[in-house]
C-alpha cells in the first residue's frame, strides 16, 4: 500500500503536520540523556519532515533518511540540505553505522516487526523509537477506530506502554529512557469532536499521563534504547 498510491491517497500529507512535534521530542530525549552525535539516520523517514526540522536546527550534524516507498520519495523534492540526504531503499542494506537511528511510527506497519527491529538496531549506537499507543479503553470501546488505524493508517500491530517496552527488550535492546508524547494535547486536532476531546484528556492528564494514555489514548511513547 505504500508504493501503489493507496497510502498516499488515504494520507495525502503523509503526517507531515506532526513532524515538528516529533522532532522536538526527539531532541529533548537526546539532550536529557547527554547523547553525543554527529550522524543521525531515520528508517522509514516518510515525507522527511522530521529530518528537515532536525537538520535546520542542528547544522553540524549529518542526517540520512531512508524509505522504501516510491510514493513518498516524491515528497522529498526541495527538502535536501547541505547536511540532509534522502535514500530510496532499505537502511538494512546500507553498511554505515550511525550515532543515532530514529524509528518514528514505523514498526507497527511491518508484518515481521520483531525481525525489523532486530535488523535496523544494528545500524546505530542508539535507537530512538516513537510508538503510537493504539491500545486504550476508549479505542477498545470504539473498535471502528482500531480498524481505521489498520486500513487507513496501516497499523498491523497495536501497543500499550508495557507491550511497546517489552517488544524492544525482547529485541535485545536496553531501555535508556522513555516518556509519553502528548500529541492529543500538543498538536492541532482537525475536527471539532477531537478538539472537544482535549477537555477530558486534559483533566485526566493532570491526574496522571499514564492513566490518560490507558483510558483515552492521545499519547505515543518515545523510547531511547541501545544494544545490550
Amino acid at each position: 500500500m505504500y508504493s501503489n498510491g493507496q497510502y498516499l491517497k488515504n494520507n495525502p500529507s503523509w503526517h507531515q503536520e506532526d513532524s515538528l512535534f516529533k522532532a522536538e521530542s526527539i531532541i529533548n530525549i537526546l539532550i536529557k540523556n547527554n547523547i553525543s552525535f554527529r550522524t543521525i539516520a531515520e528508517a522509514g523517514c516518510g515525507a522527511g519532515e522530521i529530518l528537515k526540522n532536525l537538520a535546520s536546527r542542528l547544522p553540524n550534524v549529518m542526517f540520512s533518511g531512508f524509505d522504501i516507498s516510491t510514493d513518498v520519495s516524491k515528497l522529498w523534492v526541495g527538502k535536501e540540505q547541505h547536511n540532509l540526504r534522502f535514500n530510496l531503499g532499505d537502511i538494512a542494506l546500507d553498511s554505515r553505522v550511525f550515532d543515532v537511528l530514529i524509528v518514528a511510527d514505523v514498526f507497527e506497519h511491518v508484518a515481521d516487526y520483531l525481525g525489523f527491529i532486530k535488523t535496523v538496531s544494528g545500524r546505530a549506537n542508539y535507537i530512538v523509537f516513537h510508538v503510537p499507543l493504539d491500545m486504550s479503553v476508549q479505542k477498545l470501546l470504539r473498535p471502528k477506530t482500531l480498524l481505521d488505524n489498520r486500513y487507513i493508517a496501516g497499523h498491523l500491530h497495536y501497543f500499550c506502554k508495557e507491550t511497546a517496552l517489552a517488544t524492544l527488550i525482547d529485541c535485545d535492546l536496553e531501555i535508556v529512557d522513555y516518556f509519553f508524547t502528548k500529541w492529543g494535547l500538543q498538536t492541532k486536532q482537525k475536527t471539532i469532536l477531537k478538539q472537544l476531546g482535549k477537555i477530558p484528556l486534559l483533566i485526566l492528564d493532570a491526574i496522571s499521563t499514564d492513566l490518560a494514555a490507558r483510558i483515552l489514548g492521545g499519547n505515543s511513547l518515545l523510547v531511547l534504547t541501545k544494544k545490550r
